[in-house]
């Protein structure tokens, strides 16, 4: 009984997302009211045998089934291929084609191999520490200059794209390494949390971007030859960005409150180090992943695959390779 009403609540949700992504297309594409009104129904009585479900699951103490997110990743997508047979542009045989098309296509393509690496590069640096200690030296560089955190921020996010390729990490990653600082330092809100949201999104454009290999691959285009054409337009919004940010907080002090002078390593030596240690080892990474794809020495992949394995040497050498870093 308990694994039927477990597989029953997992399809009831997915069937909530098949009408869910019906709706969303009949809105988009079709005003065919009728239609919309019996879908909306048909979601409505779903939604009670859901909520059905969802009692007896806390009454009886029930664990739900792990499909859920599957269910949830699937719906949507099925809900256009029934609308397609309702229209009659879609046919039922052709749902087997996506297995073809992944096995054959996208499993066998050793570009998209670079994707899940580059995305682990970056996840290794931030869970590692690297990006904690490469925000603490960038703020210690910058604490005279006016908008100092901000800019170490902007810098952060400079840097960080070129290894993540991804922007939900990097967002996620400076919201909650930069924004309680910068509240804590009596930045403006709308300053702070501009600044993660602009330099967070660097990651889909500066390279090594996940989205400028998806579209080489789909588009026959060199990895390599996008990457080099999109150096440039990244570095120069990024610089935009810092001189909006330094010239706003020079004129406007109260937005950004100067750091204390005291911030940081006592002496050059100490300062030497921590430069060193925290600000020149991610540098020098991100230089042999794209430098050995701009001299043609490795390809995107095998950049991928030495950023990756350079990622494990720096929380090695950091003495951050726990098991939980791993996991």
């Amino acid at each position: 009984i308990e694994e039927f009403i477990r597989v029953d609540h997992a399809g009831e949700r997915g069937a909530i997302k098949i009408y869910e992504g019906q709706l969303l297309a009949l809105n988009t594409f079709v005003k065919d009211e009728e239609l919309k009104k019996t879908i909306e129904e048909m979601k409505e009585h779903e939604k009670e045998h859901c909520e059905y479900f969802e009692n007896e699951i806390k009454k009886r103490k029930i664990k739900p089934t792990k499909l859920l997110p599957l269910w949830d990743l699937l719906g949507v997508g099925l809900g256009f291929g029934f609308l397609g047979m309702a229209f009659d542009v879609f046919s039922f045989i052709e749902f087997f084609n996506i297995i073809s098309r992944i096995w054959g296509g996208v499993c066998e393509n050793l570009i998209l191999v670079a994707v899940p690496m580059f995305i682990f590069m970056g996840t290794m640096l931030e869970r590692s520490g690297v990006a904690n200690d490469l925000l603490y030296c960038l703020q210690v560089l910058l604490r005279r200059v006016p908008g100092g955190l901000a800019l170490s921020v902007t810098i952060m996010g400079t840097i960080m794209a070129a290894t993540t390729g991804i922007i939900g990490a990097s967002v996620v990653m400076m919201t909650l390494l930069a924004l309680p600082v910068m509240l804590d330092r009596k930045y403006d809100p709308s300053l702070a949390t501009g600044t993660i949201a602009a330099s967070g999104t660097l990651g889909i454009l500066i390279p090594p971007s996940i989205m400028l290999v998806i579209m080489a691959d789909l588009l026959s285009i060199s990895v390599g030859t996008l990457f080099l054409a999109a150096v440039i337009p990244g570095l120069l919004l990024a610089f935009i960005y810092t001189i909006y940010i330094y010239l706003r907080t020079k004129f406007n002090p109260s937005l950004a409150p100067p750091l204390s002078d005291d911030l940081g390593p006592k002496t050059k030596s100490e300062l030497w180090i921590m430069i060193f240690r925290s600000f020149l080892p991610p540098i020098f990474l991100i230089l042999c992943v794209l430098g050995s794809i701009f001299a043609g020495i490795a390809t995107p992949t095998e950049a991928a695959a030495v950023g990756a394995l350079g990622s494990i040497i720096l929380a090695l050498f950091n003495k951050r390779l726990t098991k939980t870093v791993i996991k």
